[in-house]
């Protein structure tokens, strides 16, 4: 049995989430917890990680890349490792390693000039969407493999569904350019609210930017939510996930909400275009916005008119809803752990 390390976070953010997920059902011998709260200001849940090697507050050493290396055959990293000796000390003493990346913050897509001597490529660049992995497989020496963020579904409430009269998006923590789509949902919302009389909206949010702050405070339909004890609360009541992401890959509430067999109405764009049923999209605005990151990313805004629409038109067909409700655990089934671990084994090579 090869021995597993991971690295992860400890905070209370989606890719602390990630992590605890691969946590539990992939038992790692070697977990180093990296503390970043001094940078995004939110709470530490050491306690997930009963058997954890070593919490490091701040960006780990290359004293704690050492020490953390020992006696491991494999290293899993989702998004950076935060110290890029990590990789080149590993490819240095034979461990295979796999970083599970976001397009967005790739640092291998940087030019050279930006790159410093430990810019070694992980063995497996490991995609968790479809999201521009051909560009990601055109790097020189990029060995891409799709690898989706199974669904958890030990964790989650499992939702029966008959109608849609609950509506709700989770914008958590905003990202840049308004990632998540919560501007367009709560312009949808004031849109189709008045015809949806025994409708209710609700929007969970951590940190509002000032831009949705005073888009909230013109649409008093919109039940806030702060924050909510366990992830699990995000789904208990809600029966249609409202999430026009604008741009982005993987989406961790998207795959909780699957996992509850909650619908989720997406833009009509990469990736969820890739993997979503039609009847889950929305149409988009022609010729989207760009911005830079690493590199060049599009930024695709829903037509706010067919997303009030659509609401509208769950709120009013029952038989619409069961049917997507099921397309929902199928999916879920598909993409869950039982089904996903034995291809983790396989890329990991474990």
């Amino acid at each position: 049995m090869k021995r597993l390390a991971l690295l992860t976070y400890c905070s209370s953010t989606g890719l602390a989430y990630q992590g605890l997920s691969y946590y539990k059902h992939l038992h790692p011998s070697k977990t180093m917890l990296v503390d970043l709260s001094q940078y995004n200001h939110m709470p530490l849940n050491p306690e997930w990680y009963p058997d954890a090697w070593r919490m490091v507050h701040g960006f780990p050493t290359d004293q704690d890349c050492d020490e953390f290396l020992q006696d491991v055959d494999v290293l899993l990293v989702a998004e950076t490792p935060l110290n890029y000796y990590l990789f080149k000390r590993a490819k240095e003493l034979g461990i295979r390693t796999c970083l599970v990346f976001n397009y967005e913050f790739l640092d291998y897509l940087l030019p050279n000039a930006y790159r410093t001597d430990h810019f070694v490529i992980p063995d497996i660049l490991a995609a968790p969407s479809t999201w521009h992995i051909d560009q990601v497989r055109r790097l020189p020496g990029a060995h891409v493999e799709e690898l989706p963020l199974p669904v958890d579904l030990d964790e989650l409430p499992q939702r029966e569904l008959s109608h849609a009269r609950h509506f709700f998006h989770i914008a958590g923590r905003p990202a840049i350019h308004d990632r998540a789509g919560t501007l367009d949902f709560i312009a949808a919302v004031k849109l189709a609210h008045h015809l949806m009389p025994e409708a209710t909206f609700t929007l969970y949010l951590q940190q509002p930017t000032p831009e949705i702050r005073a888009a909230m405070d013109q649409a008093p339909m919109i039940n806030r939510v702060w924050n909510v004890p366990n992830v699990a609360d995000l789904y208990a009541e809600g029966e249609v996930m409202v999430m026009p992401r604008r741009y982005g890959g993987q989406s961790l509430p998207v795959n909780e909400a699957i996992g509850c067999g909650i619908p989720v109405l997406m833009t009509d764009c990469p990736p969820n275009s890739d993997w979503l049923p039609k009847d889950w999209l929305i149409p988009v605005k022609p010729n989207p916005q760009k911005f830079m990151t690493r590199t060049m990313i599009d930024i695709y805004s829903v037509q706010t008119q067919a997303l009030a629409q659509r609401l509208l038109d769950l709120y009013r067909d029952d038989s619409r809803v069961q049917a997507m409700h099921e397309q929902a655990k199928e999916i879920a089934q598909r993409r869950s752990w039982e089904a996903l671990k034995p291809r983790y084994e396989e890329v990991l090579g474990l």
